[in-house]
């Protein structure tokens, strides 16, 4: 989960832990790159308005990367054209705040059934 808010970043993990989840947490794109490369995630949930960079630096660097995991963007901004945006820069899925926590498990699950499907 990547997120600059620590209120909303606590939130997120929590929502996801509480469906079952294991969360790593990230403060910011160079924080998130650093843990994806560590904990090899199956999904990056990335918050897209960031002080280091946006999520779309994130996604294209984790794309970049080899192995990419499935993307989730999250933003406040609903509008259709911030959506395709998201959609057409590589993200796999996009929530806006705020975010429904079982929308969110939901949105995970739906990218993991969808990448075991793939890899079987």
């Amino acid at each position: 989960m990547v997120e600059d808010n620590g209120d909303s970043r606590d939130f997120f993990a929590f929502a996801l832990q509480h469906c079952g989840a294991t969360v790593h947490v990230a403060g910011s794109v160079r924080e998130a790159l650093d843990t994806a490369a560590r904990a090899a995630p199956d999904v990056v949930i990335s918050d897209l308005s960031m002080p280091d960079a946006e999520g779309y630096a994130l996604v294209r660097a984790l794309g970049a990367s080899g192995r990419r995991p499935s993307t989730v963007a999250v933003t406040a901004f609903p509008a259709s054209y911030s959506r395709d945006r998201c959609l057409e820069a590589g993200f796999d899925a996009f929530l806006t705040k705020p975010v429904d926590p079982a929308e969110l498990c939901d949105a995970v699950r739906k990218l993991l059934d969808s990448r075991e499907r793939g890899a079987g």
